[in-house]
């Protein structure tokens, strides 16, 4: 049992949770043991030092924002404290701190989608810490596309991910041969990594990829046949986008502003 634990035992959950009534009510129209069944379990102890924690998170956006919260949805809240209370990790817990009080946030700054919470519980701290790492890049990149979106290139999205403080070698790519030797290892590691976290933010819609080709006129090698193509499309790279959905879930997770 860790001191934590031991502390709450001592006061008692109630005692704990007393600072955060009037927060909770506001947010949730009511006592928030009453949402999706979370005390029921063997991990009482443990969500609730998680719930203490996560509420002095909100509390502290909200109050730093300088605006009364509103009552949450329950499509938004329900999802979001169930998970939020299985996450120990701090990257994590500020992410989900801070989207639901911009969930609470009257203004709607940064307005919270109801498939948010679920995108978050998709992603782990190096995800996350990823895709806060493109977003910065992205801010300032100029090759957006027509829907505002922002291309990246390979190099920039390995850069990105050196810059997150995710690897063990200092650059990832482009390497010549010295440094691949002396990478060994970890530099193996890390290209894996990576190319494992790109997977998982284009698999949620955070990253899509576009292949840039280069087109070929055959139609004098194929002169004569009606089945035979007249140009052949070699691909030659490929390019990231970072998604509007990506724009709007970042600045979500972000603590909501004055």
């Amino acid at each position: 049992m860790n001191d934590d634990e031991k502390e709450l035992l001592k006061v008692g959950a109630e005692t704990a949770m007393k600072p955060f009534a009037d927060l909770i009510t506001k947010l949730f129209g009511g006592p928030v043991e009453q949402i999706g069944g979370m005390w029921t379990d063997g991990l009482v102890a443990r969500r609730q030092i998680r719930q203490i924690k996560l509420m002095q998170k909100v509390q502290r956006a909200i109050e730093e924002a300088g605006f009364d919260p509103s009552l949450v949805r329950d499509n938004v809240g329900v999802p979001l404290i169930q998970a939020a209370l299985l996450e120990d990790e701090d990257t994590m817990q500020d992410a989900w701190a801070n989207m639901l009080a911009n969930e609470s946030d009257p203004r709607k700054q940064n307005p919270v989608e109801a498939i948010f919470p679920t995108v978050l519980k998709d992603l782990s701290p190096r995800e996350v810490k990823f895709l806060n790492a493109l977003y910065e890049v992205a801010r300032e990149d100029v090759i957006a596309t027509q829907d505002g979106e922002t291309m990246l290139s390979d190099h920039e999205l390995k850069d990105a991910f050196v810059k997150a403080a995710l690897t063990r070698c200092p650059s990832i790519g482009p390497l010549n041969l010295g440094e691949v030797q002396k990478g060994g290892a970890d530099l193996e590691q890390d290209l894996k990594d990576f190319a494992l976290a790109v997977s998982i933010l284009i698999r949620v819609g955070l990253l899509r990829t576009e292949v840039e080709a280069e087109h070929l006129d055959v139609s004098s090698l194929t002169r004569g046949s009606n089945y035979a193509p007249r140009r052949l499309d070699l691909p030659i790279s490929t390019r990231y986008i970072f998604t509007q959905l990506a724009y709007r879930f970042v600045a979500a997770c972000k603590r909501p502003q004055k």
